[in-house]
């Protein structure tokens, strides 16, 4: 029995608008709920405002609702930091208030530490403006975004997101499967697909958790997996993530599930690509040619020192095509494009650059202001596969 979940949206996105991310204003939240609690002990009308001491106790949960939704990037790594310290702090004045006794007395050492918790707080503050995601800002797009959670059995989840052209067309079915890499968020490069999708083309994503083929407890989840990927890349670590996961045999699992999504919404005549990165690439690239005709196409996002390793991988000669320059002829000949750039550009890791600001400049990337190398990566992919299907379209 096959759970299924809908939720639909249809997106404006106008030139001139910029847009604060989801993240940005949940970070904004939890750090505002916990300005009362630090200013009480020195503003006489909050010191017998008893209610303000549940107040940690909410802005924890806001936190925690925030890092379910969109994931704990390093970013908001510190405002959930000093959440939980600011509950553990005034844990017991807490106790104290279930207990009907009164919490408005702060003594030197009370107020002391309130003072030593401001300077914290003004640093985290900074912290997360300095580091906040890059606001959305671009030339118009339309498009509709479908997500679907399915329960598919055998302890198995599935989230499925579908990205399509505001308007359906019934004879153009070319479809863009995202393979992200298995310790980034599903969704890691929204600019890519929400250009395509307002191109005419339909983009699906997706992500799973519980017994989705991973052996470790923590890589079962999605959060799971992110959370291990951020911490250990930072430390240089990122070879340990899935030290003992077959992760090419499980991202081919997940791209086999994509196709029968998409052999369900859209039939089996369907033109489709396969767009990955990271430790998604040797899945699509095994997928790609193990399957002829299936596949119209493969865009492989790598850097230079991974390009390295893929280019072994593949029978044929294969050029990496700079993302940073113009497309060449010769790249349209070949169904496989590996679109690569300075290992600075941190590709593997999705929009990371304008995401998750801090994690990329801790791993020696840089903010990608007004998404720019997001959205020159999407025009990139949309001019190859609209090159590839005209292309097909015009042969006999």
């Amino acid at each position: 029995m096959v759970f299924i979940s809908r939720i639909t949206t249809v997106y404006l996105i106008i030139d001139g608008e910029s847009s604060m991310s989801d993240l940005f204003v949940g970070e904004i939240l939890v750090l505002i709920l916990l300005i009362p609690v630090l200013a009480r002990p020195f503003v006489p009308k909050l010191r017998y405002m008893e209610g303000l001491t549940l107040l940690p106790v909410t802005a924890v949960v806001v936190a925690v609702f925030v890092v379910l939704a969109e994931g704990l990037s390093l970013t908001l790594f510190p405002v959930l930091a000093f959440a939980v310290l600011m509950f553990l702090v005034t844990l017991p004045r807490m106790v104290q208030y279930t207990r009907g006794l009164p919490t408005d007395f702060f003594g030197p050492g009370a107020i002391l530490g309130c003072v030593l918790l401001s300077i914290v707080y003004t640093g985290v503050v900074c912290v997360s403006i300095l580091y906040m995601p890059e606001p959305y800002s671009e030339t118009e797009k339309m498009f509709k975004k479908e997500s679907e959670f399915r329960y598919e059995g055998n302890g198995l989840f599935a989230t499925y997101s579908l990205w399509s052209p505001p308007e359906a067309d019934q004879w153009n079915r070319n479809i863009v499967l995202f393979l992200h890499d298995a310790s980034t968020a599903p969704e890691s490069r929204p600019i890519a697909a929400s250009l395509l999708s307002s191109e005419g083309f339909y983009v699906v994503e997706a992500s799973f958790t519980g017994n989705c083929g991973y052996t470790s407890i923590l890589h079962k989840t999605m959060n799971g997996r992110r959370i291990a990927g951020s911490l250990l890349r930072v430390f240089g670590q990122s070879e340990l993530v899935f030290r003992n996961e077959n992760l090419e045999a499980i991202q081919i699992m997940e791209l086999n599930r994509m196709l029968s999504f998409c052999t369900e919404k859209f039939g089996s005549t369907s033109s489709i690509y396969i767009c990955a990165e990271g430790s998604a690439n040797k899945a699509a690239l095994q997928a790609y040619s193990s399957n002829p005709g299936v596949f119209k196409g493969v865009v492989c996002i790598a850097g230079s020192t991974e390009f390295e390793t893929l280019s072994a991988k593949v029978p044929d000669p294969c050029v990496p095509t700079s993302v940073l320059g113009s497309l060449p002829p010769e790249a349209y000949a070949s169904g496989r494009l590996f679109l690569t750039a300075p290992d600075s550009y941190l590709f593997g890791l999705g929009e990371i650059g304008s995401t998750d600001v801090l994690q990329a400049i801790l791993l020696g990337g840089f903010r990608d202001e007004g998404h720019r190398t997001a959205e020159l990566v999407g025009r990139k992919i949309l001019t190859w596969i609209q090159k590839r299907s005209e292309n097909d379209s015009s042969r006999p």
